[in-house]
């Protein structure tokens, strides 16, 4: 009857609260928490919805990737409840990299992650990518979009695990971008996606001034070497009628490994941000952004979520945040490619105010899609996780998962 079976597995920055247990309604069953040891676990340990931390490989086992304080940590579970004590991957003394900056109150930091299933665990293959700011609030600095790779998940908490991209060991990881040591330039929100092939797939933001940003993409798919290919622009802030890319790029594949991207634009007339579109069939020219997701009440749309189904539908959430009044409600927003066109949905209407939402596609069915965020909370901004499903046609509300969150919350791509 096309029903889902199994469970749901989500994870959920939840440092305020703490988490519930028990089983609860169409598949959600709270896990226990992950704690690190050694470092404080930030409100922010997610980041920014476009952004993934939560994978699971061929066997069944998952993998968590977080910011703690002092570093980029990864642990595993193989039933949701017991996980391993963290490993610091990034960070003084981390297995990858030392190059890793954390200030909760500034855009600096940023990771996601994403696993190649080979079908047998022992060749799957983790992903990585972490923005770097060496000298924060210094105009002479470095900035970077780091990148690295486990190909021996057993042993993930050794050096020896990861690498670059094509193998090489000195150093574990590759530099895909970097500023100039006397510019003003910077890097930020990171995504990837690894295709079918097991190649990666990099976006993020670059920063110059207002006017003058991009969205840059990078692969090794068309290299014919193993190596980095060149960077590509996905969009750039200049284009006529538009204004400040404000970014959060998200990235998804579908069943043919052309690769979807959305991100975050103001416009001229009103300077107010909305959701555009662009995709590349060949991992080097992109087709003319198109607007996705637009609110004639002015209000800005900057945190997205793309994801692709096996049907190659595709799917956008974002938040409309009202910033001009106490009043109303900040509106979660889904777009959805059919195939053929574009439509966009308000699913919520002025009823709940709605941040940080996320997008997971369920493969199998071309169904059940979940739509997970959560509630604007109280004056510490703990507020409850509620969640959405498809029904092939419509997005049902499926009401509270049982559960708190202060900021960002994060779910499986494909479940």
């Amino acid at each position: 009857d096309g029903a889902a079976t199994g469970s749901w597995t989500v994870s959920i920055d939840n440092i305020d609260s703490g988490f519930g247990a028990g089983t609860l309604t169409d598949g959600f069953e709270v896990k226990d928490t992950i704690t690190v040891a050694g470092a404080n676990v930030d409100y922010n340990s997610l980041r920014f919805p476009n952004e993934r931390h939560l994978v699971r490989d061929s066997g069944g086992i998952w993998y968590a990737v977080f910011h703690g304080s002092d570093g980029i940590y990864m642990t595993r579970s193989t039933d949701g409840f017991s996980w391993d004590s963290p490993s610091k991957i990034v960070g003084t003394s981390g297995l990858v990299s030392s190059y890793f900056y954390f200030d909760s109150s500034k855009d600096l930091f940023g990771l996601s992650v994403d696993i190649y299933l080979s079908g047998d665990p022992a060749t799957d293959e983790l992903h990585l990518v972490w923005q770097y700011d060496d000298i924060p609030d210094a105009l002479a600095d470095y900035d970077y979009i780091f990148y690295s790779k486990c190909d021996d998940l057993e042993n993930y908490d050794t050096a020896n695990a990861w690498s670059q991209v094509d193998g090489g060991t000195s150093p574990r990881y590759d530099a895909i971008d970097s500023t100039t040591t006397s510019s003003s330039y910077s890097l930020h929100h990171p995504d990837l996606v690894v295709d079918s092939q097991g190649y990666p797939h990099l976006v993020w933001r670059w920063k110059y001034n207002i006017a003058t940003r991009y969205i840059y993409y990078c692969t090794n798919r068309t290299s014919g070497t193993g190596d980095w290919d060149s960077i590509r622009t996905v969009a750039a802030g200049s284009e006529s009628g538009y204004y400040t890319i404000e970014g959060f790029p998200s990235i998804d594949v579908d069943s043919n490994d052309a690769v979807h991207v959305s991100w975050s634009q103001e416009i001229n007339t009103t300077y107010r941000s909305l959701i555009r579109y662009s995709a590349s069939t060949d991992w080097t020219t992109f087709s003319a952004a198109t607007d996705i997701i637009v609110d004639d009440e002015d209000h800005h749309m900057l945190h997205n979520s793309l994801v692709v189904d096996d049907n190659d539908d595709i799917f956008v959430v974002t938040v409309d945040e009202d910033f001009d009044s106490v009043t109303a409600e900040n509106d979660l927003y889904v777009a959805h490619f059919n195939g053929s066109s574009w439509s966009q949905t308000n699913l919520t209407n002025g009823t709940m105010d709605i941040e940080s939402p996320v997008i997971a596609a369920k493969y199998g069915c071309g169904a059940e899609h979940i739509i997970l965020a959560k509630l604007l909370g109280d004056a510490s901004n703990v507020g409850d996780v509620v969640y959405w499903k498809w029904n092939g046609t419509t997005w049902d509300y499926m009401g509270d998962i049982g559960v708190d969150s202060r900021f960002y919350v994060s779910i499986e791509r494909r479940i």
